[in-house]
């Protein structure tokens, strides 16, 4: 059974795993995890089986907005809620700080994420060329309230 908690330093070996399982072209580094955690305006959740790390998500907070910076699903636990989950804490976040609006970034093409966060209230507001590499787009999101 997956449950969430707040994401500690003592995730981030696993997350790192993480990254690379997923994101391998452009991984996040150790330093940027322990620099989110260190920030105040930065929430942080960690998807947990049998207190094995199976997916984190990070949200940035600052004057009335708020931004998914990364959400991560091991690939054995996708397709099982774990997502779903960890956007909506995200989202429980978000409207407690009195975010007027959440933003994000998805990779052009990512249809299960693109899908996951259309169910939740978000739409294509633009698009960022060679976002996350040449050739390799992303679709601004946004929802509000």
């Amino acid at each position: 059974m997956t449950v969430l908690a707040t994401f500690g330093w003592w995730h981030i070996p696993a997350a790192l795993d993480i990254e690379h399982e997923l994101f391998h072209a452009q991984p996040w580094s150790e330093a940027m995890f322990w620099a989110d955690l260190a920030d105040e305006e930065r929430r942080m959740f960690a998807a947990l089986d049998d207190e094995q790390l199976v997916g984190y998500a990070d949200l940035a907070l600052s004057a009335g907005e708020a931004e998914v910076l990364n959400l991560a699903v091991r690939s054995s636990h996708q397709r099982r809620g774990v997502g779903a989950a960890l956007l909506a804490a995200m989202l429980e976040a978000a409207a407690d700080s009195a975010a007027k609006r959440v933003l994000l970034e998805v990779r052009v093409g990512n249809d299960a994420a693109i899908s996951l966060y259309e169910r939740n209230g978000f739409q294509v507001v633009g698009r960022r060329p060679n976002y996350y590499a040449p050739g390799v787009h992303a679709m601004l999101m946004e929802r509000h309230g």
